[in-house]
């Protein structure tokens, strides 16, 4: 009889220890490893900035070296302009990529591609300096000594490829950083004008030209990622996208228009640089399927 009651009461507590033990027992661990597709949306903003130079050597002589007057005129105006331009849009895609995860950590790889209304536009004066007086410069500028410009960007779509490193705050919610190549199409264009009438004989006169590339350049940001459950996560994420620098014009415009038609007394050289800078950011939220 004892030894039937001994025995009732181990089983008693061995079941008891059981069910404690199934109580305190850690959930699953939910495994990140494997491949994922995507969709995001969300906004894009930043600056697009603009660096713009021109130089034109003026010298006005005859045949003998000086100019009708009895005295040579020469002198270089240079203009510059440092000016940068808003930009906002929305943007859409999706993206593609593979966890591999460590204990607590989780590493990966990312490629996405957004097709975006980012753009903007801007007008800006130009100074304008001088290295002579320019009271001794006649007529070489008739009424105005500067110039206007204005200019816009776009950037028709873009995308990443990014290496993902993260960790488990808990077991669905990752926090991770990323960073990696950026590629994508750009348009710029611009348009300057200034005057000219007097000593050398046109009218005021503008400039203006466009230009599309398919641009390279990086990207670095981070966000984090929460997993409903085995197959469906929701993401939301920041990333500065630096697509590089654009040439719009680097040539001399004025003297390729008018040199030929200039009075034998008067030579002029010039020469315009206008470069584009690319640069935004993106916030952006997304869902992502783990299909393997």
């Amino acid at each position: 009889m004892i030894k039937k009651a001994l025995l009732s009461g181990a089983a008693i507590i061995a079941l008891t220890s059981y069910a404690n033990a199934a109580d305190i027992a850690p959930a699953p661990v939910m495994d990140w490893t494997g491949f994922y597709l995507g969709v995001n949306a969300g906004l894009a903003g930043g600056d697009f900035d603009y660096d713009l130079n021109y130089d034109l050597d003026y010298f006005n002589a005859d045949e003998d070296g000086e100019n009708p007057q009895g005295e040579d005129i020469s002198a270089n105006i240079f203009g510059k302009g440092d000016f940068s331009l808003d930009s906002s849009g929305l943007l859409a895609g999706g993206q593609i990529g593979y966890n591999w995860q460590a204990d607590q950590f989780v590493f990966g790889a990312e490629a996405d591609f957004q097709w975006t209304g980012l753009e903007g536009d801007i007008d800006a004066d130009i100074d304008v300096g001088a290295s002579a007086d320019l009271e001794n410069l006649g007529n070489l500028f008739d009424g105005a000594v500067g110039a206007n410009a204005s200019a816009g960007s776009e950037v028709d779509w873009f995308g990443t490829m990014r290496l993902r490193a993260g960790w488990l705050i808990t077991d669905q919610f990752l926090a991770y950083a990323t960073g990696g190549l950026a590629y994508g199409k750009v348009k710029s264009s611009y348009s300057i004008g200034f005057g000219g009438s007097g000593d050398l004989g046109f009218d005021p006169i503008g400039f203006s030209d466009s230009t599309s590339d398919n641009s390279w350049g990086w990207t670095l940001g981070g966000g984090t990622e929460y997993r409903i459950n085995e197959a469906w996560s929701f993401k939301a994420e920041y990333l500065y996208v630096d697509l590089g620098s654009q040439t719009l014009i680097n040539n001399n415009p004025l003297t390729d228009l008018i040199g030929d038609d200039l009075p034998d007394d008067i030579e002029i050289s010039d020469r315009l640089k206008i470069s584009s800078d690319t640069a935004f950011h993106t916030v952006k939220v997304g869902v992502n399927y783990k299909f393997w």
